[in-house]
């Protein structure tokens, strides 16, 4: 039957391609001007053929898991057909593109110049190397962390002049006096550092392997003394804390940061800490601290540091003393500073302040001949506190009076009134009233929570039996 009023043709498919938990959309429209099928799915727009026909039939069957099938294993297509009565002289065609209003016009241009400008956005995202930067800040001492996105083009010094100004360390060091190098932040390890002849030939996106968002490791940007030559990094290598013991003033130094290498031996570990800090190689004692909170002796200078079990990092403790280098190491000086270091911990304790009467407000009496005067228009003495502390103030409510026993009704209890709000007169009677204090305490760890208490005595100014809140810290 193709004449007549009610003759209608398909002129458009709306296919839902999965199961009723989730699926996709797309729709086949047909073209009345050159009477050919189109698929639309999101953005995209294409001639359909055969093969996209055969994949909206949906099923079980494998040969259907095409394009547009969804994840699951079974699933099976939905379908809205659409269709217009024939009718030439009601019949139009699609609006073509020079009849458009001219808004929508402009609102197709600007739609297109911004999926060009997200285009060209994320084509910049994907040509960025993306890294964590680390650094150690060279006045506060602190880590430092950051994030630092390389350009496709930079070359090694072009990354290591962002870095700089990240870390905003321009007044502070400058960057000719800095270095990039491969850093492993779990393990707190600088891995390896950069060949700077091979930077000045090849980007930096090259040296690290392409672009990327995740790598599997940061950056850590190095600096050294203005005298000072930077050495070059093998993968591999040891990141030692080097510690002086002090037998003079029975004291560790702080830790500084030193690397070494697995092939090195004993004796040439010691011949780069006589450079690094001046100790005598011929009576330098080294220790490394173990898991067991002790120090083991690097006792043979021909061991490589790989056969002394040394990986990654480790804490090395070095000494320089004729005297004390002649005496069996477990019985040296060095030995026991270096125990009671390591089983040391660093305690912040709270002191609370001392106990203290509260303050009470009193008013100053005022005369009768001060109330004549102010009632004859003159001005009598201000008063220290306005208000006394057991009224209430003019425009608060009046309170219930309070009775002492046996007074008034029977001797019953009254609460006492609410304390009046703070006027710009009242008086802060916490004002002088002493603060808490945080103390740093270094005890050793094998101590009793006894002695602990009797090292707090002189702070709390209390008998030990007294601190008995101590046990929660």
């Amino acid at each position: 039957m193709r004449r007549g009023p009610y003759v209608y043709e398909l002129f458009s498919i709306m296919i839902h391609s999965g199961s009723a938990i989730g699926g996709h959309y797309y729709a086949y429209i047909k073209s009345f001007a050159d009477k050919k099928w189109y698929c639309f799915n999101d953005q995209s727009v294409s001639k359909l053929n055969e093969e996209d026909i055969e994949c909206t039939f949906g099923g079980p069957d494998s040969r259907s898991r095409g394009y547009y099938s969804s994840m699951y294993a079974s699933s099976a297509n939905a379908y809205m057909l659409m269709y217009r009565r024939i009718n030439r002289s009601k019949n139009k065609d699609f609006l073509p593109k020079e009849d458009l209003p001219q808004h929508v016009l402009e609102q197709i241009k600007e739609d297109r110049r911004l999926q060009e400008e997200k285009r060209r956005l994320e084509e910049y995202e994907r040509s960025l190397c993306k890294f964590r930067l680390f650094s150690r800040h060279p006045v506060s001492g602190e880590l430092v962390e950051k994030k630092i996105e390389v350009q496709n083009q930079w070359i090694l010094r072009d990354t290591v002049t962002e870095a700089h100004k990240i870390l905003e360390l321009q007044d502070v060091v400058p960057v000719a006096r800095c270095r990039l190098v491969r850093y492993d932040e779990y393990s707190e390890c600088l891995d390896q550092s950069f060949d700077e002849n091979e930077g000045m030939e090849e980007t930096f996106s090259i040296m690290v392997g392409g672009p990327r968002n995740y790598y599997s490791f940061e950056l850590f940007l190095e600096m050294r003394a203005e005298d000072e030559v930077f050495k070059p990094y093998n993968r591999g290598g040891l990141n030692l804390k080097m510690l002086l013991v002090n037998l003079e003033t029975l004291k560790v130094a702080s830790p500084v940061a030193m690397r070494a290498e697995q092939s090195w031996t004993v004796l040439t570990l010691k011949e780069a800490v006589s450079e690094k800090f001046g100790l005598s190689v011929e009576t330098m004692n080294l220790a490394v601290e173990t898991y067991q909170n002790e120090g083991r002796h690097l006792a043979n200078d021909s061991h490589q540091l790989k056969h002394e079990s040394l990986f990654k990092k480790h804490t090395i403790f070095a000494c320089s003393d004729p005297e004390d280098f002649r005496k069996p190491f477990k019985e040296s000086e060095m030995n026991k500073l270096i125990d009671v270091h390591v089983n040391s911990i660093l305690l912040y304790v709270t002191i609370p302040p001392p106990p203290q009467r509260p303050a009470i407000a009193t008013t100053t009496a005022e005369t009768t001949e001060e109330r004549d005067e102010e009632r004859e228009g003159g001005v009598a003495m201000e008063s220290s506190v306005d208000i006394p502390a057991e009224q209430p103030a003019a425009d608060t409510k009046e309170a219930p009076p309070t009775t002492s026993e046996g007074a008034g009704t029977g001797g019953s209890e009254i609460s006492p009134p609410e304390a009046p709000p703070p006027t710009e007169d009242a008086v802060d009677m916490t004002k002088d009233r002493p603060l808490q204090r945080t103390i740093e305490v270094r005890i050793d760890r094998r101590s009793t929570l006894q002695d602990l208490k009797d090292m707090l005595v002189d702070y709390v100014q209390q008998p030990s039996q007294r601190l008995q809140d101590l046990p929660s810290l």
